[in-house]
């Protein structure tokens, strides 16, 4: 990972490399979940979200990178719902339902992340409300 930083920091329009950093903290993130350390998955993920904001706002005819910010999303939604954090889970869980849906609405989202529209809505169904 102290790679693909330097690389980032020497190149920062390289989207290439930003996007590589980016799936090397989702990659520790899904790791330190697994392993059921919550705090450190969610920093993994919240380190990730503003890169892949940053790329989707700078290319948003990228579909791979309106892809990658509806999984930084999602991913937060899980390692809020492993805190039983359920509002910040909703919350993270309805923007990456919204981006999907974008993608969808536009005519970018592959046939097979269809299915991730269905799942996060009946994730979203079973998601307790907050009081």
């Amino acid at each position: 990972m102290a790679l693909a930083q330097t690389l980032t920091q020497r190149d920062s329009g390289n989207t290439q490399f930003q996007r590589d950093l980016s799936v090397f903290h989702e990659r520790i993130g899904n790791l330190q979940l697994r392993l059921g350390n919550t705090d450190a998955a969610l920093k993994a993920y919240q380190d990730r979200l503003p890169i892949a904001q940053t790329l989707s706002q700078r290319d948003p005819g990228n579909t791979e990178f309106q892809r990658d910010l509806s999984i930084s999303y999602y991913k937060l939604s899980r390692v809020y719902m492993a805190k039983k954090e359920f509002a910040l889970a909703r919350k993270h869980l309805e923007n990456a339902l919204t981006q999907l849906k974008n993608m969808q609405n536009n005519g970018s989202l592959a046939t097979d992340d269809e299915q991730l529209i269905k799942g996060g809505e009946v994730e979203l169904l079973k998601l307790p409300h907050a009081h």
